[in-house]
């Protein structure tokens, strides 16, 4: 299962989201000058996310057309509220953060988790690299922790995973 999980994130999944997402951003209305979000400090970023969280929107067909809203001009738009080819789910939220950790030059990755015998469990976000500690980036700042270990257990407890597996996505930083 896990082999499975890992050629699914790192090889069909970025080809499909990317092919998805290229055929539903013709229908995104564009706001503009939203990609300044990046430059505010981390707690006024995280109010926004946090913000936003409460308009989570799955993806079309139940999550089964799953792409990432790779420019912010569209993710944080409120103009794509009522588009039904627009989400804004795990993914989205997990590639913001990378966005802003790399605007600002902070070690993140993406970690993508599953319970073992569920894959409809699925779940993506990101952990940044402060100082000695890994400060977890969900849909809003969580925790911030001693290592790795301490990172899965949180969101084994969160979403409530009996069996999980879990690996790395894209990357910035050292």
């Amino acid at each position: 299962m896990k082999l499975l999980f890992l050629l699914y994130v790192n090889y069909i999944r970025p080809v499909t989201s990317w092919f998805f997402y290229s055929i539903f951003k013709i229908t995104f209305i564009k706001e503009g000058g939203l990609d300044d979000m990046f430059e505010l400090p981390i707690e006024n970023f995280n109010r926004i996310m946090k913000n936003l969280s409460y308009r989570y929107k799955i993806d079309p067909l139940c999550g089964l057309i799953d792409y990432t809203i790779k420019d912010p001009n569209y993710f944080f738009s409120f103009k794509n509220e009522f588009n039904i080819l627009y989400g804004r789910d795990c993914d989205d939220f997990a590639h913001a953060w990378l966005q802003y950790a790399k605007e600002n030059e902070i070690p993140a990755s993406k970690i993508y988790v599953m319970d073992k015998f569920k894959p409809w469990k699925a779940h993506v976000f990101t952990v940044m690299y402060i100082g000695n500690k890994i400060t977890v980036c969900d849909y809003d700042l969580g925790p911030c922790l001693d290592d790795m270990e301490d990172v899965i257990f949180h969101i084994r407890k969160v979403y409530k995973y009996k069996n999980i597996i879990w690996c790395y996505g894209e990357t910035y930083g050292p």
